[in-house]
């Protein structure tokens, strides 16, 4: 995984709850125009239609970012699965074995990219 990967985990929850706060506050700005404005008023209606953009825009973003954040925590997890099983196999097989497993793993990363 590389570091602007892990850097992006970092940063994940926080994003996340930005997304989610502002994806709340367009929502009620949506929600509080009354009907009868948007139905006289040229203005009003221009301005639902923009929010509406503004909202969906910002919920495909929501959805990307989350399934980017999905993607890169189970890489994280397989990265770390392996990594402890090296570890127990180097353990296990001492000095002579390490040396296999440490080359198995090389070449199980290089597989994956």
């Amino acid at each position: 995984m590389d570091k602007k990967d892990r850097d992006f985990l970092v940063r994940a929850q926080a994003v996340t709850e930005r997304y989610e706060a502002r994806l709340d506050a367009l929502a009620e700005k949506i929600t509080s125009m009354e009907g009868s404005e948007l139905r006289w008023s040229y203005a009003a209606l221009m301005e639902f239609i923009t929010l509406d953009n503004r909202l969906t825009r910002l919920l495909n973003e929501y959805h990307a970012h989350i399934a980017r954040v999905e993607h890169l925590t189970e890489q994280l997890r397989s990265e770390r699965a392996l990594n402890a099983l090296v570890t127990d196999a180097n353990r296990l097989a001492g000095t002579d074995g390490a040396n296999f497993f440490t080359k198995t793993r090389k070449v199980i990363e290089e597989q994956a990219k």
